[in-house]
């Protein structure tokens, strides 16, 4: 809901979408077609995490610290981008949007800019993430193995547009090609909704598969969006081990984000998850064998 003293400064479409830029005294809202908000950002201070998603979205710090490489897919306003670059200076970022439109609107009233710390790319998240994965093919084959700097240490995934989440990115193979993509202690942090339940079932079960069940959720108390986190590891146990309770007290107070409580809510939403997910499986099969 925009509030009462919030004027549009910008306007504009790309194939078919309205993409609108308004703002209030205190801050500047991004949004595609609809009143919900894209992105948001602070205008006393613009590398504050605004949205609760966005903060959800930065609990991929609690596996990986102290990342090196991170791609995201999807830009938005933004939000995630400032903030990784004023906690994380030495941390490469590739940042993949589809919409030159919004690159554009993102360097113009967002703060977003490309240099040698990020590198923007013009294209489809699904198919930037498969030229990846070939070029690392071909690397291999090339040297004999494939060096660590090549891949990512966290991927975002957060790529909507108004009438929702963007099927290509949100599909097994692209979740199969980015777990190849990140390094071994890496994690992919995926925006979902389960507003749709019957899209969200099938999200679910396609990291499950792509990530052999090394997959967490975390959802909102007060929307619809689901955090989901895949590893190409073994899923992180955090309510047994303490490393991950030490680690978010300390990185709430670097980054004034609510770390620990999100553990919490992390434990309490998995532990009926995958007896969610085999009934879904369950599902899936007798629906299958039935249309035979």
């Amino acid at each position: 809901m925009k509030s009462m003293d919030e004027r549009r400064i910008h306007r504009s479409s790309w194939r078919g979408m309205t993409i609108e830029v308004s703002e209030d005294s205190c801050f500047r809202t991004l949004r595609f077609g609809s009143r919900f908000k894209q992105s948001r950002m602070d205008l006393y201070d613009p590398d504050r995490l605004v949205l609760p998603y966005t903060r959800q979205m930065m609990s991929g710090a609690l596996f990986q610290p102290t990342p090196k490489r991170v791609l995201l897919i999807g830009l938005g306003g933004g939000s995630l981008v400032r903030f990784l670059r004023r906690h994380y200076p030495d941390c490469h970022l590739d940042v993949v949007e589809i919409s030159q439109e919004v690159v554009r609107i993102a360097e113009r009233y967002f703060n977003v800019r490309a240099d040698g710390r990020t590198t923007l790319h013009v294209a489809d998240g699904a198919w930037f993430v498969q030229e990846r994965v070939a070029r690392l093919a071909v690397e291999q084959e090339r040297v004999g193995g494939v060096e660590e700097a090549c891949r990512y240490d966290m991927v975002f995934l957060d790529a909507y547009d108004s009438r929702g989440m963007s099927a290509s990115a949100y599909a097994l193979n692209l979740f199969q090609a980015t777990r190849g993509l990140l390094t071994p202690q890496g994690v992919l942090i995926a925006n979902a909704t389960s507003s749709d339940k019957d899209l969200y079932r099938m999200i679910c079960r396609a990291m499950e598969r792509a990530f052999r069940g090394n997959l967490l959720r975390f959802p909102s108390d007060r929307t619809y969006n689901v955090i989901l986190l895949g590893f190409p590891g073994a899923r992180p146990d955090l309510s047994s081990n303490p490393l991950y309770r030490q680690r978010a007290e300390t990185l709430a107070q670097d980054h004034c984000v609510e770390y620990p409580e999100f553990i919490e809510t992390i434990i309490r939403n998995n532990r009926s998850f995958w007896r969610v997910l085999e009934a879904w499986s369950r599902l899936d099969f007798g629906n299958q064998s039935a249309a035979s």
